[in-house]
């Protein structure tokens, strides 16, 4: 892992990590980067935190070198949750089909059609960007999970729910592609800028452009985007 600059603000580093050290910016958007920037509040150090960890874990690192999600802890879901025995069928149908026992990933993905690609609605298009993607990443297996917010027929939002999976799935980074899931879970206070960085119930969240948005960049744009999120995870 490439060495971290002290003086670079934790929100920008991994734009630092990425090799991008200037922006050309519009006002209104270098406010909203820069605030981004501004540290976040650290999650609290208690044995019920969806993440619990060390200032010298800050760059993805425990004190003895290795990869925060190299060896994931073993966890019983129901320990974490204790109303995961209550959760409606339909979610918990899902958790059944997406999670695998034992595992921690290090990020969760979520973006407002997840529930019907989940639910055997799958979008080719989608689909292929996601591949694409995850293949570029190239992070151990195990490393990427996925958790909608909202199922169908009639899609509607449910942030207790993605919340509750978050807290079962414990991650270190949660990826919101587009911001209609922003406008969707609008009272959880989520980022509302593209590769902004933000924390909510623990959680630390960044905001990235809509997946159609995707398939249609550049290659050197969407390796920027890669990088970013590969230095964002790590």
């Amino acid at each position: 892992m490439a060495s971290v600059a002290l003086n670079v603000a934790t929100g920008l580093r991994p734009w630092r990590q990425a090799g991008i050290t200037h922006l050309l910016l519009n006002a209104p958007l270098a406010g909203a980067l820069c605030a981004a920037a501004r540290p976040l509040p650290a999650p609290a150090l208690t044995k019920n935190a969806p993440l619990s960890r060390s200032v010298a874990a800050v760059a993805g690192k425990e004190k003895n070198g290795r990869s925060l999600f190299s060896r994931p802890a073993p966890c019983d879901p129901a320990q974490r949750d204790p109303a995961a025995s209550i959760w409606p069928d339909a979610w918990q149908a899902l958790w059944t089909q997406v999670s695998v026992p034992g595992s921690r990933p290090a990020a969760v993905w979520t973006y407002a059609e997840l529930g019907a690609d989940l639910r055997g609605r799958a979008d080719a298009g989608r689909r292929q960007v996601l591949q694409t993607l995850l293949g570029a990443l190239r992070l151990p297996k195990g490393s990427h999970a996925f958790w909608p917010y909202c199922l169908p027929p009639d899609n509607a939002p449910e942030p207790e729910m993605f919340l509750a999976g978050l807290t079962r799935f414990r991650p270190w980074l949660v990826l919101l592609a587009g911001g209609r899931a922003v406008a969707d879970l609008a009272g959880l206070g989520l980022p509302s800028v593209n590769f902004q960085l933000a924390a909510c119930g623990g959680f630390r969240f960044i905001l990235l452009p809509d997946l159609a948005e995707v398939a249609e960049m550049t290659a050197p744009r969407r390796e920027q985007l890669v990088a970013f999120v590969r230095a964002a995870i790590r």
